[in-house]
């Protein structure tokens, strides 16, 4: 199974691998929790999963939210807020430190901001789009 390419059954799933499935699957680390309880389990006590630190090492440089507050209505509003101006530069600083970077190849870059609200949350979005040159 190796030599063509495929995980051996039993083995562990790399924190790169469970980053990349939180994120498709937008699950929390807490989501993620209960389903190594399940997997650890079922494949009888041996956990397919890397330990949670590995996963939060990955994110290293991460710009975190503020937390804020408000009283609106009556009822008291919770909500995280990014530096837009430091989220950006964190982002594109990232970029430049890649050796193979796509930036230096880049005609333009385009931001994209747009939002997205749905099961009671509003989200903002930010996308980097380079524009290569060909």
């Amino acid at each position: 199974a190796k030599k063509l390419g495929y995980r051996k059954a039993g083995e562990k799933m790399s924190a790169e691998s469970q980053a990349a499935m939180l994120v498709d699957a937008n699950m929390s680390l807490k989501t993620l929790r209960h389903v190594r309880k399940y997997l650890t389990v079922f494949n009888g006590g041996v956990s397919l999963l890397e330990c949670e630190t590995k996963i939060k090492a990955l994110g290293g440089g991460v710009v975190m939210p503020s937390l804020e507050s408000i009283v609106h209505e009556g009822k008291m509003l919770d909500f995280k807020v990014h530096d837009i101006e430091h989220l950006l530069c964190a982002k594109i600083a990232r970029f430049i430190e890649a050796a193979d970077s796509i930036i230096f190849n880049s005609e333009k870059i385009d931001f994209v901001f747009g939002g997205d609200h749905g099961q009671g949350k509003f989200k903002a979005l930010i996308k980097i789009i380079f524009r290569l040159v060909v």
